[in-house]
């Protein structure tokens, strides 16, 4: 991305920006949220795939909780990018 130097910045404006910024790819061979949720509620863990580490989703005592690698479940928070991603997969025991 660039700036066109020929606009001021001053008097509230802004400069006017060429072209596209860049997006950050993520690995997107996997289910969406709503398929992911369908899993948990089979009784399946789910992980996405853009996770580092081996942090998974389960369903315990009617939650959905998130499992760290040190054996802890914490609340799962739900973002809109863990909503809106293409990249849950089934974790394979």
């Amino acid at each position: 991305m660039r700036w066109d130097d020929s606009d001021p910045i001053d008097n509230n404006t802004y400069p006017t920006v060429l072209g596209s910024a860049p997006v950050a790819s993520a690995p997107t061979k996997g289910m969406r949220f709503s398929a992911a949720i369908e899993e948990i509620l089979l009784g399946y863990k789910m992980h996405r795939l853009s996770w580092p580490g081996k942090d998974y989703i389960l369903k315990t005592q009617g939650l959905l909780m998130l499992h760290k690698p040190d054996g802890v479940l914490y609340a799962l928070t739900v973002s809109d990018g863990d909503m809106e991603a293409e990249d849950w997969a089934v974790v394979e025991d």
